[in-house]
């Protein structure tokens, strides 16, 4: 299935997770490309994707010509959703990158980093002292009027609205949606080493997607329901 053609006003890319097969991460509706060798170990939800920070990523593609890669595509914003335990805190360590024109989310100084590129304006976050060992459920999100918001578990833990001026250059060879690397050369950057699992990216807010019950707070089994009926009735429609 080919995200970036969806058509409709909420569409979303969710990763389970689930399935790793001779160290590759397994996925039903592509093929993502796996560096080296993950381990599959428990999750939040069944089965996480473990990797080790020894060069390891996973490649999910290009998405620049939508909203989950681009964000000046994004008509109603952005939301990443994900579970991560971290092994250990490098300093620059790159938990994911969606593109040079898109999402990134790093450490350093044991603080976690989220950045949004829009253009040549760039929005910019942070939260202090994170621990290794730890599950963390973050939420990023972002839209062009509240700017730049982070949640852990649920409770805003770091915001900001306004933007700086970050000129940038596409580099078509280091321009997927990564996770667990850069969208750089990887000279002085450092890998992800830490446990993902159940990732979810939207092209709409966190606002608009609780206002319209796409996301719910609280028992994730119950949003997974909802997902399955929502992508249920989505292919519906693309019948009728």
């Amino acid at each position: 299935m080919n995200y970036e053609n969806f058509s409709g006003p909420i569409y979303s890319l969710h990763i389970s997770m689930d399935e790793i097969e001779s160290g590759k991460l397994v996925v039903r509706d592509f093929e993502p490309k796996t560096r080296g060798l993950l381990r599959q170990v428990p999750g939040k939800f069944n089965s996480a994707a473990e990797i080790p920070g020894l060069g390891e990523y996973i490649d999910l593609g290009q998405f620049t010509s939508s909203c989950l890669g681009n964000v000046s595509l994004c008509m109603y914003g952005v939301t990443v959703r994900f579970w991560v335990n971290f092994k250990d805190l490098f300093d620059n360590m790159y938990i994911m990158s969606s593109s040079r024109s898109g999402f990134t989310l790093m450490i350093e100084n044991q603080d976690l980093h989220a950045y949004i590129q829009h253009g040549d304006r760039r929005w910019h976050t942070s939260v202090s002292d994170m621990r290794t060992g730890v599950w963390y459920f973050i939420e990023v999100t972002w839209n062009l009027i509240s700017g730049l918001e982070v949640y852990f578990d649920h409770k805003l833990v770091a915001q900001v609205k306004r933007s700086e001026y970050n000129r940038y250059e596409d580099n078509p060879k280091y321009n997927n949606f990564y996770i667990g690397r850069a969208n750089t050369v990887m000279y002085a950057e450092k890998y992800l080493a830490g446990v993902i699992d159940d990732l979810q990216v939207y092209n709409a807010d966190r606002d608009r997607l609780l206002d319209i019950g796409f996301i719910i707070k609280g028992n994730r089994f119950d949003e997974l329901l909802i997902f399955s009926i929502s992508k249920c009735l989505w292919c519906a429609t693309r019948l009728l």
